[in-house]
C-alpha cells in the first residue's frame, strides 16, 4: 500500500502509478477497495474514490482523491517523424496516449514491447502496412489497426485497407476524423 508520509502540508506528493494527490491522503491503486469503503465513478478521464486518515481529534473526515484512468494507447508508426509528431498532438487532444517505435525497432518489436490493448496508427507506405505476417501477428496479439496515407498514394493504400478490412484515413487529417477513425478501434 502506498502512503504519503508528508504531514498535512498544502504540498503534494507523487506516489506509485502517477496520481497527484493532497499531502495528507491516501492512495488506493486501481482495482482495489480502500479501508474507506465505495468508490464512484465519474468524468471520462478519471474516477473518484473516498479516502480516509484519521484526524487528531479521532474523526475519520472523507477526502475525494481523483485518480487518473488509462488511456488507451496509440502506436504511431510513420516513415517521417513530423508526421507522427502531429499526430501525436492530435492524439494528446483526442485523450489518447501516442507511443513511438524506439530507433531501428520494427512495427511488431514495438506491439510486443507496449503490449496490446493497443491501437497502432500504420503509414500505408511501410512495408509493414503490406505484409501479411505482420498484420496476423498484431491481430494475434490483439492489437487493432488504422492506415493512413499521403494524397499521392491514397489509392493504393485504400486498396491494401480494404482488403485487410482495417479503417483507413488520407493525411492531412482533421481532429474529427480522426477521432471517428480511433473511437471504432478503441470501442
Amino acid at each position: 500500500m502506498f502512503k504519503s508520509s508528508v504531514s498535512r502540508a498544502v504540498s503534494t506528493d507523487t506516489v506509485g502509478a502517477g496520481a497527484t494527490f493532497a499531502a495528507g491522503t491516501r492512495f488506493t491503486r486501481p482495482g482495489r477497495s480502500g479501508r474507506s469503503g465505495r468508490g464512484r465513478r465519474t468524468a471520462r478521464s478519471a474516477s473518484w474514490r473516498h479516502h480516509s486518515r484519521r484526524a487528531d481529534d479521532g474523526h475519520l473526515p472523507r477526502l475525494l482523491v481523483r485518480t487518473p484512468l488509462r488511456k488507451t494507447r496509440v502506436l504511431i508508426v510513420a516513415r517521417e517523424t513530423v508526421i507522427a509528431a502531429l499526430l501525436g498532438l492530435l492524439l494528446e487532444l483526442e485523450e489518447y496516449e501516442p507511443v513511438f517505435p524506439l530507433p531501428h525497432e520494427s512495427p511488431e518489436e514495438a506491439i510486443r514491447r507496449l503490449r496490446p490493448p493497443l491501437v497502432v496508427v500504420l503509414d500505408g507506405e511501410v512495408d509493414a502496412a503490406r505484409s501479411d505476417i505482420f498484420h496476423a501477428r498484431a491481430t494475434q496479439s490483439g492489437a487493432r489497426i488504422a492506415l493512413f496515407s499521403e494524397p499521392l498514394v491514397a489509392d493504393e493504400v485504400r486498396a491494401v485497407a480494404r482488403r485487410r478490412n482495417v479503417p483507413y484515413f488520407t493525411m492531412p487529417v482533421d481532429r474529427e476524423t480522426l477521432g471517428a477513425v480511433l473511437a471504432r478501434l478503441a470501442g
